[in-house]
């Protein structure tokens, strides 16, 4: 049977720079011209707007959880990794 092994420090760093990732994405909307000749498109856009704005922070609270979770199993690894260690040794 082969080993797996994990490189910790290696994936901690990638989950760090999957964080500054998140933390730095944005979304540049400008709101669009009023008036009347192009008040139903104005409508449309900014229903858009919202829908986009939504979807994009639900896309960061959901990479946020993953980095979490990912981070929690990392550590239960890492401590099962040392219970296994101690074990041997018995």
């Amino acid at each position: 049977m082969s080993e797996i092994k994990l490189d910790i420090a290696q994936v901690e760093q990638k989950l760090i720079l999957l964080n500054e990732t998140i933390a730095n994405l944005h979304i540049d909307i400008q709101e669009p011209p009023t008036g009347q000749s192009i008040m139903d498109f104005s409508e449309k856009i900014n229903e858009i707007n919202q829908n986009m704005k939504q979807i994009f922070q639900t896309y960061q609270q959901l990479a946020e959880q993953h980095v979490k979770s990912t981070k929690l199993v990392v550590e239960s690894l890492e401590e099962a990794e040392k219970m296994s260690a101690q074990n041997f040794n018995i």
